[in-house]
């Protein structure tokens, strides 16, 4: 039986990159990051399919969207980010009980958000949605 939270967990094990902590030292969360954080990853999980063959999982596609956030009001810090989280997540291989047999950057994600409470204030996002193709083991 596949368990797809493995594919998650390589993403996270990639994500604790020393390069990258520099840049987003509040670390990656799933979905959101906790109140008070100020830089840091995303990661999130906005659709997945499955192919079938012979009465159980033959392949897993999940697209997970990886971004770097950032309250500043440039996107310099963000998108050095993005840039070494496409390196990181593009060269994983493997997760436990799956072969990935592709990785890829399907699209580029950046966008800024005005803060909730203070409008003056930006959040800046970048990162892009990454297409796994992983076989289970």
């Amino acid at each position: 039986m596949s368990d797809s939270s493995k594919i998650e967990a390589a993403i996270f094990t990639a994500l604790n990159d020393p390069t990258l902590k520099t840049l987003c030292p509040d670390g990656a969360w799933w979905n959101a990051a906790p109140q008070g954080k100020t830089k840091f990853v995303v990661v999130s999980l906005p659709t997945a399919s499955e192919e079938y063959e012979e009465g159980r999982t033959a392949f897993e596609q999940p697209t997970y969207l990886i971004k770097a956030v950032a309250k500043e009001s440039s996107t310099a810090t963000v998108d050095a980010a993005a840039a070494r989280i496409r390196v990181l997540v593009e060269a994983l291989q493997a997760a436990t009980g799956y072969h990935l047999m592709r990785v890829q950057r399907l699209e580029r994600v950046k966008y800024a958000d005005p803060d909730p409470v203070d409008a003056a204030i930006q959040w800046q996002h970048s990162g892009g949605l990454y297409e796994f193709l992983a076989e289970p083991l």
